[in-house]
């Protein structure tokens, strides 16, 4: 059988040891370096605005060093972005392995229960 190797499975990506250790801005405005955010301009970005704020946390989360993490997140807010951020599945276990509460705020999609009479009543 082949394996079917992708860059996930060489780039390497950092979790530190601790959430304490994210003490970054909850708020306000942050300037990204360009190796995090590959974008043209000047990379700030309003943490106040929700998708800006999901932005930053899944560039960082991906592309940061332990101490850019450290830098640029804050432990309190990435627990609440957290079921909101579009990560490699690697990433998340990684973290999630490491802050048990992580998992605890992870999306769920909601339980829907259809019954028969729904079903009847739609056709």
């Amino acid at each position: 059988m082949t394996q079917h190797l992708t860059i996930r499975h060489f780039k390497p990506f950092n979790v530190p040891a601790s959430l304490t250790s994210l003490r970054g801005p909850a708020a306000g405005t942050v300037s990204l370096p360009h190796h995090i955010v590959w974008a043209p301009g000047n990379n700030e970005y309003d943490l106040g605005d929700l998708g800006a704020a999901t932005l930053v946390y899944q560039a960082v989360l991906t592309e940061g060093t332990t101490a850019e993490i450290c830098k640029y997140l804050n432990a309190d807010r990435l627990i609440r972005l957290w079921p909101r951020l579009s990560l490699d599945r690697f990433i998340i276990d990684a973290w999630e392995s490491r802050f048990p509460e992580l998992k605890e705020h992870r999306w769920a999609p909601p339980h829907v229960t259809i019954s028969n009479e729904t079903l009847h009543a739609s056709h």
